[in-house]
């Protein structure tokens, strides 16, 4: 159209030479976009329905969104296509997270979002930062549309600045209400003057949707907030916490409003431990499926009397001793409604494999642990394979106890705390057992009469077919196997591990060797009553000579990647595997 760089006198100038060029180009670009799109519109995924690709987009979404590095890169759903620009933008629920992070999109989606219900999940560590300042605007404009209020690494002072200027607002749509402070509050938190629960129930109202709340602090128990929920989780594992004020009676009148419950997560002093004198009239929660309460004995041992719950319930109660001597005795008397609890669990339901472990805790090392749980296991055919598998999902039953290192308590005791808790189970129900230590200092520092009687205890268990030893354990459980041998012809009733079939364990050569006469006096021994499956990890400089004599008087069972037991004829005999 335009030929040469040059113009004569009287032309266009240059200028408006390149702006008609310009103005072409831009109506070609038009015309391949529009033709593009009428292309588009006759692909296979142009024509699907609405509802199909709304779906899809709330997949993709649901995807992304997890995503650390680009959690909005979801959003390039939107530059695909007219048509799927036009079915986003009317998608109310793609828009429903507000990212506080970024403001701009935060304003956009909450525009975009009407009229749907919102999800609000943001951090409140400050007050001073923009996203905190979006927050607060957020709420005191959009309250009332909020779904899900979920804030975290905050506490009371700042929550109180947050609702400070917010007005007592209807919350329709309110059914998830979440704050959670740090594990380790700052000095500028003081628990005792604030409560988190108290300041949004008073701003809170008309929540008949609401069924979930889970906060880090509650003094009290007397809140609107509390009625018809199905999940409630208060408390963390801050000690520091300031006990609750409520009263027991207040405590079970709160119970008494959501007899809905189906999730109770009690968790350190939110539970009243003044004991009220007059008599209460215990709480029955039928719908409950899923309780966790720890704190100190007297008040588990209160909350066990007065809640009411099934025994098909997933339990998991936790006690911490406080005092400088502690006892077996001291703890007694919460097994006996939890035994009673275990003997009424459906035969569908009992509990096969145990898990005990005695270790410190990892956040805290001065504080040590006694843990046994329990799972419902398929039974004794599930362990008929070539190498059982211990259950990964959660415990339908756990019971621990929690005291301070320095807290006076003998080898005995601990003889008493390990027997005495573990007849909780039934003892014809223990098909399979696992006994572990986290830390080899919990056991290296005892003697080897510790655990005695348990040993004694497990090794009569009638229908035990599998057990599962860490290292310690498996000395100590060597140790009692070669304690007192029986002699030949011995009481069939009196025997040891009459129904084991499998033994996973890590011994040292001479251990081994201690094993293999154990084996070879069978009749005495006990030892199961068919050919042991002996599990021995994965075998480092294995002594051949000593896994050859094993291998007469049982199955060696050998993990993937181990070489059958092929060693350097100059190892080590005493190194352990």
């Amino acid at each position: 159209m335009f030929q040469g760089t040059s113009l004569k006198t009287g032309q266009k100038s240059t200028d408006e030479v390149i702006r008609l060029i310009d103005l072409q180009v831009a109506n070609l670009r038009e015309s391949i976009r529009v033709l593009l799109s009428q292309r588009n519109s006759y692909l296979p995924i142009s024509k699907l329905p609405v509802e199909i690709l709304s779906k899809i987009f709330l997949l993709h979404k649901k995807n992304m969104r997890h995503s650390e590095i680009r959690p909005l890169d979801w959003i390039g759903i939107t530059h695909v296509s007219q048509r799927w620009r036009e079915v986003a933008l009317n998608v109310s629920g793609l828009w429903i997270h507000i990212p506080f992070h970024n403001p701009k999109w935060a304003k956009e989606m909450i525009a975009r979002s009407q009229p749907a219900a919102l999800i609000v999940k943001a951090s409140y560590h400050s007050a001073d930062n923009p996203q905190a300042k979006l927050l607060k605007s957020f709420l005191q404009q959009h309250l009332s549309r909020v779904q899900v209020l979920h804030i975290w690494h905050t506490n009371p002072q700042l929550i109180e600045e947050l609702f400070q200027d917010i007005q007592p607002t209807s919350v329709p749509c309110l059914s998830t209400l979440s704050l959670s402070l740090p594990k380790f509050l700052g000095p500028r938190t003081n628990s005792a003057v604030l409560d988190l629960l108290q300041i949004v129930d008073s701003r809170l109202l008309n929540t008949k949707s609401l069924r979930k709340v889970e906060v880090s602090t509650a003094l009290g128990w007397d809140f609107k907030l509390f009625s018809s929920l199905t999940h409630l989780n208060l408390g963390n594992s801050n000690r520091a916490m300031t006990r609750t004020r409520a009263s027991q009676r207040g405590f079970l009148d709160a119970l008494r409003r959501m007899p809905t419950l189906q999730h109770l997560h009690l968790k350190g002093p939110v539970l009243p431990e003044s004991v009220d004198r007059s008599s209460l009239e215990p709480v029955y929660l039928p719908d409950l499926r899923d309780l966790s309460v720890f704190d100190t004995v007297s008040t588990i041992e209160f909350f066990l009397y007065h809640v009411i719950f099934s025994a098909t319930t997933r339990t998991a109660v936790g006690c911490k001793h406080l005092g400088p001597v502690l006892r077996f005795a001291d703890i007694s008397r919460v097994l006996v409604p939890l035994k009673r609890l275990l003997s009424e669990r459906p035969r569908s339901l009992r509990l096969h494999h145990i898990e005990v472990s005695f270790h410190r805790d990892p956040e805290d090392y001065d504080i040590i642990h006694l843990r046994f749980q329990g799972w419902v296991f398929p039974g004794p055919s599930s362990l008929m394979g070539y190498s059982p598998k211990l259950p990964s999902c959660t415990p339908g039953f756990t019971f621990f106890v929690e005291w301070n290192s320095g807290v006076d308590i003998l080898p005995a005791d601990i003889d008493e705390f390990s027997v005495g808790v573990f007849a909780l189970f039934p003892e014809d129900g223990v098909v399979s057992l696992s006994l572990s230590s986290l830390s080899s200092y919990d056991i290296l520092t005892l003697t080897d009469l510790w655990f005695r009687p348990f040993f004694r205890k497990i090794s009569q268990l009638p229908a035990l077919n599998a057990l599962f030893l860490d290292f310690l354990y498996s000395s100590l459980f060597l140790l009692e196997l070669g304690r007192d041998v029986p002699q030949e012809g011995v009481n069939p009733s009196m025997a040891r591990y009459p129904a084991l079939l499998y033994l996973k364990c890590l011994l040292t050569i001479p251990d081994l060797k201690t094993l293999y006469k154990c084996l070879k006096k069978r009749p005495g021994y006990g030892l199961g009553a068919r050919k042991l499956r002996l599990d021995l990890h994965r075998p480092q400089n294995v002594d051949k000579e000593v896994i050859a004599l094993l291998e007469n008087v049982a199955e060696i069972v050998w993990p993937m990647g181990s070489d059958s037991g092929e060693s350097d004829p100059d190892s080590d005999s005493d190194s352990v595997y």
